[in-house]
């Protein structure tokens, strides 16, 4: 397989150092499939492998991590009040309770989680900062 150059010039990513690789036949066969998953060359696809391992070891960052999760959670949260808010569909959510809230309530509780969302989008910027 003639090997292309892609992947790094559209990621705007200089790799000048080259470092040699030793792979098993199975290793090989299985980075390349990916590789040409992602339509990238095996060299490029091997080094955002491991930069991306290197960086979980060299910098785990849990607050980041654990920021995102936060945020994932507050989002679905809005998108299920959102729902509520929604035509009145007997199918849409409810709330754990098993009650079904006035306009005025889910309005309060979208804004709640919207101020979360915004604090938890803060501590998100300023982790990652540091």
């Amino acid at each position: 397989m003639a090997q292309r150059r892609r992947g790094n010039r559209q990621l705007g990513v200089r790799r000048d150092k080259n470092v040699k690789l030793s792979l098993s036949e199975d290793e090989h066969a299985l980075l390349s499939k990916a590789a040409l998953a992602k339509d990238m060359t095996l060299s490029s696809y091997c080094a955002d492998a491991a930069v991306a391992v290197a960086r979980d070891e060299v910098d785990p960052t849990p607050d980041v991590r654990q920021t995102m999760v936060a945020l994932n959670d507050q989002i679905t949260r809005l998108c299920d009040a959102g729902a509520l808010l929604g035509a009145g569909d007997p199918a849409a959510p409810h709330p754990p309770d098993g009650t079904a809230d006035t306009p005025g309530a889910l309005l309060r509780r979208i804004s709640r989680i919207v101020d979360e969302l915004e604090d938890t989008a803060y501590e998100l910027k300023r982790s990652v900062r540091r």
